[in-house]
């Protein structure tokens, strides 16, 4: 019987709008997810009959109804709704308030783990990349601690992600919430930040060319610790093909050379890096006047 209502309702809910979520909120939530757990197919069907925007309005008006459904969904079905409907995902992501969205993702990290390990990283990127705002929006009510657990307990997976991540959407965070960016630097663990750019070096680098000049000075000068056990454990080519590319631009080529003048540690961990690989960074000639450089 309530799988016919939840069928029947899915077909109603882009008329009634918000007002379908107050039958919903009165039931058990655990009745609604073990009869969506043992029908799968369900969410499918009724996605095919929904508004994105509808839905998102419910979110809004129940988050904690939303969060009880997400204690009790089997987090296949949610991984599956992202993979086959990306932009259905992507607009409805688009409309959640962003108080709301922190508030399920800090109260639900287990489950939002598990999600993110068995979904498409492409499709993830898309959501990224659709709702850069949103994004920026979530890093001012997000602890930055929360979200370094979550990517340093997906590394693998965090790495894929990144390599396909528009670089404007991170460099726009960055640039927007340095101070939570900074957060989140405290809470990561260099052999993750370092795998991730072994996987993404290319982004990194273009990322850094988006970046106010002096905030990554500020950056690397204030975490030079971290900054010194990521470069470790960079791959070597990575890190002068990445350095390279930040030399060519002729924005981040001062960026770089004052880094180098300025940060003697930063300097010397670079160069062993270029020795060890026998290569030849791509330096202006005011470089090599840079003792020990």
């Amino acid at each position: 019987m309530l799988l016919k209502w939840l069928e029947d309702m899915g077909t109603r809910i882009i008329g009634l709008g918000r007002y379908f979520t107050a039958p919903l909120a009165r039931m058990s939530p655990e009745l609604i997810t073990s009869t969506i757990n043992e029908n799968p197919e369900l969410m499918e069907k009724i996605v095919e009959e929904l508004d994105a925007g509808v839905i998102a309005g419910a979110i809004n008006d129940k988050p904690e109804f939303v969060s009880d459904l997400m204690r009790s969904i089997n987090p296949q079905i949610v991984t599956d709704l992202i993979n086959n409907n990306p932009e259905f995902v992507a607009e409805m992501v688009g409309g959640i308030d962003p108080a709301a969205a922190a508030s399920l993702l800090e109260d639900n990290l287990e489950f939002i783990g598990e999600v993110m390990a068995r979904s498409r990283p492409e499709a993830l990127a898309g959501l990224i990349n659709a709702n850069p705002g949103l994004i920026g929006e979530l890093a001012r009510n997000l602890d930055p601690a929360v979200i370094a657990g979550v990517v340093n307990n997906n590394a693998a997976w965090m790495q894929d992600l990144a390599s396909r991540v528009d670089p404007r959407v991170v460099a726009g965070l960055i640039n927007l919430e340095p101070s939570w960016f900074r957060g989140l630097l405290q809470s990561l663990t260099p052999a993750t930040l370092s795998d991730i750019v072994n996987a993404s070096g290319d982004l990194m680098a273009e990322v850094v060319k988006l970046l106010d000049p002096q905030l990554v000075a500020g950056m690397l000068d204030g975490y030079m610790d971290f900054t010194l056990k990521v470069l470790q454990a960079v791959g070597s080519d990575n890190l002068v093909r990445a350095v390279n590319r930040l030399l060519a631009h002729p924005a981040t080529s001062r960026l770089v050379y004052d880094c180098v003048v300025e940060m003697p540690p930063l300097r010397r961990a670079v160069r062993s890096k270029v020795k060890m690989v026998g290569c030849h960074l791509q330096t202006p000639q005011e470089f090599r006047n840079i003792p020990s450089y």
